[in-house]
């Protein structure tokens, strides 16, 4: 079925990050990656998929251009092929009650994985299109960042990223208002213990605190309670 059976070491589980577009998630993971999380972005497996034209990628393509979601299973195989031991941190994966139950039926079939969590972090929609088209990445290692910005590895300046243009802001901001959000306060996640953070006047060091204060307490509030 494509998915990979993995084993884990017993961890704090899979903790979802929510977002609305351009609210730094990708920024924010890759700060996370450096204190041992592994960060998954569902955008970033797919475009990878894509370009390297694999069968999955092919697939994927045919979907993104037919104007369809992608089915829960082929993103759920694509997810859980990526999963590693200890906390996992995925981004844009799942946004739809189909593919919340479908990820939740693979998680049911591998030792020791649970979703612990969901970290949903807001913008206000005043900062969205300036953040969207000032976006750039190292062309070597893709850090992101701002415009003027220079990867602190490579002392490369940042170049513009390849999607930043007038149609993808359009489809992401369709995608966040018809789906994600929907999806959000449908109810469907109320079961998992949440942290809502508005990142619009807070600094990346202070939203990463955030989230590595909340997966801490989750933590604990798991290890008291067996």
């Amino acid at each position: 079925d494509g998915i990979r059976d993995v084993e884990r070491s017993r961890g704090l589980g899979d903790v979802y990050k929510r977002q609305n577009t351009c609210s730094g998630k990708d920024t924010i993971g890759i700060e996370l990656e450096r204190d041992g999380f592994a960060y998954i972005s569902f955008g970033g497996l797919k475009e990878k998929e894509i370009l390297s034209q694999t069968e999955t990628g092919i697939l994927l393509e045919k979907q993104i251009k037919q104007g369809k979601p992608i089915t829960p299973k082929l993103g759920t195989e694509l997810i859980a092929n990526s999963l590693t031991p200890g906390t996992n941190i995925i981004s844009g994966f799942p946004i739809s009650r189909e593919e919340l139950e479908t990820f939740k039926q693979l998680l049911n079939t591998l030792r020791n994985w649970t979703i612990k969590g969901v970290i949903i972090l807001e913008i206000d929609e005043s900062l969205v299109s300036e953040r969207f088209f000032t976006r750039r990445v190292c062309p070597v290692c893709q850090f992101s960042g701002k415009e003027g910005d220079v990867c602190p590895e490579h002392k490369m300046a940042l170049i513009k990223r390849f999607d930043c243009n007038e149609r993808e802001f359009a489809f992401r901001l369709t995608l966040y208002r018809h789906r994600i959000k929907p999806f959000l306060e449908s109810g469907a996640l109320r079961e998992y213990p949440q942290l809502v953070i508005n990142v619009s006047n807070l600094s990346k060091s202070e939203i990463v605190e955030k989230v590595k204060s909340f997966i801490r307490k989750t933590k604990r509030k798991e290890e008291k309670n067996e």
